[in-house]
């Protein structure tokens, strides 16, 4: 099919422009790289390259994991020397010169997928030697610093190396400061060489001045990027740790690239703003739940409204769910930023709670939408389908499956885009790994979940599938007036979609709701691109979905000013939970030790 041939290249250029070898080919270049190299899959155990063999091919992993073997010197024993994963990439030399491999490479997990460019393809029909492209420019290291840095790194090549030649060297002795807190800023840092210490100096009660360390970074890192967007003083000191070597990009030249709308900087402001519990107000309650409550908070410094969910230690502790919150944290605190799934933007604790402040999401549930429509029109539905796919495609990017999606699972935002939530059942799997644990909302169990046969990635799309027939209907395709009977139609497969649904919507729901998850529609080989190529999506630009540009076919009421509201408005009648914040985050008592792993 069309769709994932583009959807194949597409992942393939990708890939390409994360290899510091190729940072300087452009955009057509890697175009015609994507286009002809091949994509091979190995079983496990399977050797990929052997060494000694004739070199004349560069492999990228795209997936699954591959072991690198050498022979010893005296008896000729294999000897594990490395590890490659996705995103890895081996055989260079074979570019350069078709050198003899020096070691073996061989596939340690199911359906290991590597993008494999060939020597005389590379040399004779496309770009010439390699050694002339890599002599192009001397950028090619602060390429790899850029890709480095989470925020850069989904930048362009083109837009990267822009940067890269505007990148300058700065040394810094041990001790001596990078910049002081107060000063006005104008430059961002990445580490290149050494660490940082960043520190904050405040007043006490009895004006003494306190200094302490807030963080600490190391190579790779970065700080000061808020002095390229905002003329406002450092809010930290950053002092050298050692001998200390940064690049650094002047607001000057950060404005000449225009790259201010393409860098997603908001996450990394809110985790520096936010570590200072003392500056969150607490304005009202906005629910409750089994383990606790979520409150309404505003920032006394920057204004910026968040969702406080607040747990109460001892009713989880009781209730044995302390691995399920400790793995939702886990989960959040390591996705990277996506505009359709909820962030995480702090956690820490007190002697009797665990609080983490999440982004403001404040439309309110799917599932209340729905609700007030009865069903979604096809435009509609189809919007809020592809924030789904592309949430879901998130996590399973960071191997990660959610296993819970429901329309109360979903967040609308003020501009009527939706935010996946609630990891409480989400999991890290490896590609080909199944888990057995039974969870998740009857009417959403896939067929394998149900029958115990184990189940993995391919689990999300059947109730992506689930979620889209309910989206169009107004129910889920599988009801009853028992669990048991739901569980019976699932297994049997007993549904159908109305004759009012569209053609395309019918055909996506049964590619999605396939029993045997190999053939399951997302769970084969081009994963989530061959979802987003599906007819139904032809018109749908899913750029300007991620980009938040597309007109949401529904907005909800507009949401509190916050600069309204005060302290003063909260008024706990009795009975009601209270919120007291003034103990967050000092970790001197002894009921912190079961949750040394929280902040």
């Amino acid at each position: 099919m069309e769709f994932s041939r583009q959807a194949q290249i597409k992942a393939n250029m990708k890939l390409l422009s994360s290899i510091p070898i190729f940072s300087k080919l452009s955009t057509s270049e890697r175009l015609q790289i994507s286009d002809a190299s091949e994509v091979r899959t190995f079983r496990a155990e399977e050797p990929i390259v052997s060494e000694g063999e004739a070199g004349d091919t560069f492999y990228i992993m795209r997936s699954g994991g591959a072991a690198v073997w050498r022979a010893t010197t005296h008896s000729g024993a294999q000897q594990k020397i490395d590890y490659k994963y996705p995103g890895d990439y081996f055989g260079e030399a074979a570019l350069l010169d078709g050198q003899p491999r020096n070691a073996s490479v061989v596939a340690s997990m199911p359906n290991t997928e590597v993008l494999c460019v060939d020597r005389t393809l590379f040399n004779k029909q496309l770009l010439g030697p390699l050694k002339d492209i890599m002599e192009r420019s001397e950028a090619t290291l602060q390429q790899q610093m850029l890709v480095m840095v989470p925020l850069l790194s989904e930048l362009t090549a083109e837009k990267r190396n822009q940067l890269a030649s505007c990148l300058k060297r700065e040394r810094f002795a041990d001790g001596s400061h990078v910049f002081k807190q107060g000063e006005i800023g104008d430059r961002l840092y990445i580490i290149n060489q050494g660490e940082v210490s960043v520190q904050l100096t405040t007043n006490s009660h009895a004006g003494e001045t306190v200094r302490q360390e807030i963080d600490h970074l190391y190579i790779g890192q970065y700080f000061g990027e808020r002095a390229l967007l905002k003329e406002e003083p450092r809010m930290a000191s950053i002092l050298a740790c050692g001998a200390l070597e940064c690049y650094s990009l002047s607001k000057d030249d950060f404005d000449a690239l225009a790259i201010r709308k393409t860098v997603a900087w908001s996450r990394r402001w809110d985790v520096e703003d936010t570590r200072d519990v003392s500056q969150l107000q607490v304005l009202k309650m906005m629910g409750s739940g089994a383990f606790g409550t979520a409150w309404l908070v505003k920032h006394q410094q920057t204004h910026r409204g968040y969702a406080l969910k607040a747990l109460d230690k001892i009713t989880v502790q009781r209730q044995n769910w302390m691995s399920v919150i400790m793995r939702e944290k886990e989960v959040l605190a390591s996705l990277s930023p996506h505009p359709c799934v909820i962030t995480m933007h702090n956690a820490f604790q007190s002697p009797t709670q665990l609080f983490m402040l999440m982004e403001l999401a404040t439309g309110g549930e799917l599932f209340q939408a729905l609700e007030k429509f009865e069903r979604f029109p096809p435009t509609q539905a189809r919007f809020y389908a592809g924030c789904v796919i592309l949430a879901i495609g998130h996590l399973h990017k960071h191997g990660i499956i959610f296993r819970d999606l429901k329309p109360e699972n979903l967040l609308l935002t003020q501009h009527g885009y939706l935010k996946l939530i609630d990891m409480g059942f989400a999991k890290r799997l490896s590609r080909g790994e199944k888990t057995y644990t039974l969870c998740g909302t009857p009417y959403y169990l896939a067929p394998e979940m149900i029958l115990h046969r184990g189940h993995g990635f391919a689990l999300d799309w059947w109730t992506v599938g689930v979620l889209m027939f309910e989206m169009l209907e107004g129910e889920p395709p599988f009801t009853g007036t028992s669990e048991m009977e739901v569980y019976g139609k699932v297994t049997k497969m007993q549904y159908a979609c109305p004759t009012r649904f569209p053609e395309m919507a019918t055909d996506i729901i049964g590619r999605l709701l396939k029993k045997e998850p190999e053939g399951r529609l997302g769970n084969m080989r081009n994963g989530v691109d061959d979802v987003m190529a599906h007819a139904w999506f032809y018109d749908l630009s899913w750029d300007e979905l991620y980009d938040g540009t597309m007109k949401a076919p529904y907005l909800p009421p507009p949401p509190t000013d916050l600069s309204t509201v005060s302290p003063a408005d909260y008024q706990p009648r009795r009975g009601k939970p209270t919120l007291d914040l003034s103990k967050a985050g000092k970790k001197s008592e002894h009921s912190y030790a079961s949750w040394a792993g929280w902040s």
